[in-house]
This record gives structure tokens, C-alpha cells and sequence, in this order.
């Protein structure tokens, strides 16, 4: 299978959610009809099965498709054993009153209302209102330049600070939003510094005593940041991991060189159609100081440790890769953290220009961008 970049930020982001946002419409796939009758279903999973059935290929911008969901969320509320099984149920059932409440459905909004004052009461369950606000104000809030972004920035601000929401979530969201953006916006994808930037002062924002967060939520949130740092341009990197002879790879080795590696996977199309280019490079400036590290993540999936190790071996000698090639499933299985975490690695091709000092000096050195780097380095 084939792994995409925008794919796999998009259903990071989705797999995030329980519901859409509630100004957002979408057509769900499934088209199947459900065998199950509800009052019959005795687990929470079955009743997922139910209303993935239910729904079918409905958009859940109408009415029948809000009632299936609030269906489903009584039922949950009855059967729930747990705690994520009751604010599951308090989930579906929020979110469906509350776009049935949008679509003017009569005698909605006192029911509506009497369930918001119930979770507002509860500490456990008050951030179902405010992750449902936050859903809805970044699918809606609409960016179009580096101004927006700016705005945008603040309110991610705003919203982190706040003690009910559920952070993980608002910063995941959050940067998945600007990076789709940036993905496609040629002011910012042409300064990287700005990107880089942008993460920094998150990760400063959250510490620095205007945060009023308690510190276990801070460290939360700075543990999903701060990955994301370590790849940002300007910042120094300390490459480690165990390449597919099974050896611990040497970072130090390689100072006084430039550097290009590669975060890949075996079925990533995009990663495999700038091999022939990469070789290229090689060949015409690894005798004047480059080297080329591919470091294979997600590679340990669907096999084994052994099986997915030659996987990576046979596909590279199939593709006479010369250089360094390292493996996130033998880093990982000889203790070390897995590169894709450690670095945040968001999607792959993502490609790294690093300076004889180890330095980043380009965070997104592909394609035309890294031709033209190479050029003006060695030529």
C-alpha cells in the first residue's frame, strides 16, 4: 500500500475525532445496512458496529443521521462499563443535539441545554463541550496568508490554556492545521524559518508563566511539541539508530560533511520517485563531501522484526542504494525510541539538508529544492 503524505496527515487528524465538526459535512463511506437490532446489542462495540451500519453512505449534515447518533449514545450511556465508554456516549449524544439544534429540529435545544449544564458539572466530562467548540472553530476558521496563520496562532494559544480542554487534541488539530496549509501555500513552503518558528514559540508559549496550566498538562503537551523542534531548520540534529547490518549508527562520523537524509518507508510512492534523483546527487558530490543517510520507518507493520529487515535489505540492494540505509525496527527493537516519534515525523518523503556541523540548514530539502541546495554547495 502506498503511503502519501496529505493521506496520512488527514487520517492522523480524523482518527483524532469522534464526530465531524459540527459545521462540517460529510458523506460517510459505509453503505452497508446493519443486521443489528439496537435494543438486542449487549457491548459498546457492537453498538459502533450498529451505527457505522446505520449510517450508511448518509451525510451527517441532516437530521436521520443526528438521531442514529444520538441513538447510539443513549445506548452506549446504558451499557457503558467504563469511563471512555460513559463519555463516548455522552460524546455522540452532545454532538448530535447539538447539530440537531443547528438544523432546527423542534424541542432540541431544552434538551440541549439540560445536558451541557450536566456536563459542566462534571469534571470528567466538561471537555466534551469544549472539544466540540474547538472542532468546530478550526474547520471553520479559514486561512488564506501568513496574517491568518498569526491569528490562527493566538487562538491555539488561547484555546491550550484553557483547563477543560482536551490538549492533546486542540495541538494535534491544531498543527495539522497549519501544516495542510503550509503543504500547499508557496509563501510559507519557500520559508522554512517561518515554519520552524512557528513551532518554537509554541513550545515557549507553554513554558513561560503566561500559561496558567498545571504542569503535568504543560508536559503533556510539551511532549507532543517538542519532537517537532528537533527537526525544524537552525536546529542541531543528533541522528541515531541501528542500520540493516544490525549496527549502531555513528552520527559523529559524519561531521565535516553534508548530510541529506531521508525518512521513508518501503511503500511510500512519493519516497520511492526521488530515489533515482538521490542516487544522482551521490554519485556526482559524495567525493566532495555528501552523504546520504535513508532511515526506514513504519517498516513494522504487518511482520515480523526479521521479515520486515529484509524487506528493507532486499529493496534497497534492488535499488543500489550505497549509502547508510538505517531501520526504525531494529532501532526500536534494540531499545532505542522510534525515529518517526522522536523526530515527529508527520509524513514521509520528509527530507533533511544538515551542514558539516550537524546543523539543519534546510527542513524540507526535496526535489528541485535539494538539487538546487547540492548546487550551490558543492558546485
Amino acid at each position: 500500500m502506498k503511503i502519501n503524505f496529505m493521506f496520512f496527515m488527514i487520517a492522523s487528524a480524523i482518527s483524532l475525532l469522534t464526530l465531524p465538526a459540527l459545521g462540517e459535512e460529510i458523506i460517510v463511506p459505509n453503505a452497508n445496512k446493519t443486521t443489528l437490532s439496537l435494543e438486542n446489542i449487549k457491548t459498546v462495540k457492537d453498538v459502533n458496529k450498529w451505527l457505522s451500519d446505520s449510517v450508511g453512505n448518509l451525510s451527517t449534515n441532516n437530521t436521520t443521521t443526528q438521531k442514529i447518533y444520538l441513538e447510539a449514545g443513549n445506548k452506549i450511556l446504558e451499557l457503558a462499563k467504563t469511563d471512555d465508554d460513559k463519555k463516548k456516549g455522552y460524546q455522540y449524544k452532545f454532538n448530535a443535539l447539538s447539530k440537531l439544534a443547528q438544523l432546527g429540529e423542534k424541542g432540541v435545544q431544552e434538551n440541549l441545554d439540560t445536558l451541557t449544564k450536566k456536563l459542566e458539572a462534571d469534571e470528567k466530562l466538561r471537555s466534551i463541550i469544549y472539544d466540540a467548540q474547538f472542532i468546530n472553530f478550526i474547520y471553520k476558521y479559514n486561512i488564506q496568508n501568513k496574517h491568518d496563520v498569526e491569528i490562527f496562532k493566538k487562538n491555539l494559544k488561547t484555546w491550550l490554556n484553557k483547563p477543560y480542554v482536551t490538549h492533546k487534541l486542540v495541538l494535534a488539530l491544531g498543527l495539522r492545521r497549519i501544516k495542510t496549509f503550509a503543504f500547499f501555500d508557496n509563501d510559507i513552503k519557500n520559508d522554512p524559518e517561518y515554519s520552524a518558528n512557528f513551532i518554537n514559540d509554541l513550545a515557549d508559549f507553554v513554558k513561560s508563566p503566561e500559561n496558567t496550566l498545571p504542569e503535568n498538562i504543560k508536559k503533556e503537551i510539551l511532549e507532543q511539541i517538542e519532537p517537532l523542534t528537533r527537526t525544524t531548520q537552525g536546529k542541531y540534529l543528533n541522528l541515531y539508530g541501528t542500520t540493516i547490518e544490525d549496527k549502531e549508527f555513528n552520527w559523529s562520523l559524519l561531521r565535516g560533511k553534508y548530510v541529506v537524509i531521508q525518512f521513508t518507508a518501503i511503500g511510500c510512492g512519493p519516497c520511492n520517485d526521488e530515489i533515482p534523483d538521490l542516487i544522482a546527487a551521490y554519485e556526482k558530490y559524495k567525493d566532495k563531501g555528501l552523504e546520504i543517510i535513508s532511515v526506514y520507518i513504519w517498516d513494522n507493520k504487518d511482520n515480523e522484526i526479521d521479515k520486515n529487515v529484509e524487506i528493507v535489505k532486499k529493496f534497497t540492494a534492488q535499488e543500489k542504494l550505497t549509502w547508510t540505509i538505517i531501520s526504525e525496527t531494529l532501532t526500536q527493537k534494540n531499545g532505542q525510541p522510534k525515529q518517526s516519534e522522536y523526530y515527529g515525523i508527520q509524513g514521509v518523503p520528509t527530507v533533511l539538508l544538515i551542514d558539516k556541523n550537524g546543523k539543519i540548514i534546510d527542513a524540507k530539502a526535496r526535489g528541485q529544492q535539494l538539487q538546487k541546495k547540492l548546487k550551490e554547495i558543492f558546485e
